[in-house]
């Protein structure tokens, strides 16, 4: 009997602990803007692959006609240096768009959506 209770108590306190520590890893996830210099289609597929398989991103949405990208990333992963330097990587300049940005606008003066 005392073996039952005895098996019953840590079964509980372990049960206990595993659930602080699933807590604690909640996931955080941030969005951010770049303003990336793409020609093309072409261009726009391989900065979704690139990013795509960039540890931290969870999605990748990006338009060349805007030479927008939107992302999606986990920020205990990654951050935003780190996506920018990963884009510099396969040759591709990025900067984190100002919040106030108007993609008409952007059509007309490629820098106005860049800090």
């Amino acid at each position: 009997m005392k073996r039952t209770v005895l098996i019953s108590v840590l079964f509980f306190i372990s049960l206990l602990t595993y659930a602080q520590k699933a807590d604690n890893k909640e996931v955080k996830i941030a969005q951010v803007n770049l303003s990336v210099n793409m020609d093309c289609s072409a261009c726009e597929a391989n900065v979704k692959k690139h990013l795509a398989y960039t540890r931290g991103v969870t999605s990748v949405v990006a338009d060349h006609e805007t030479n927008t990208v939107i992302i999606k990333y986990r920020t205990k992963r990654t951050s935003v240096d780190k996506l920018i330097e990963s884009l510099k990587s396969i040759n591709y300049a990025a900067s984190v768009q100002k919040s106030n940005c108007n993609p008409d606008r952007q059509r007309a003066a490629r820098s106005c959506c860049t800090q």
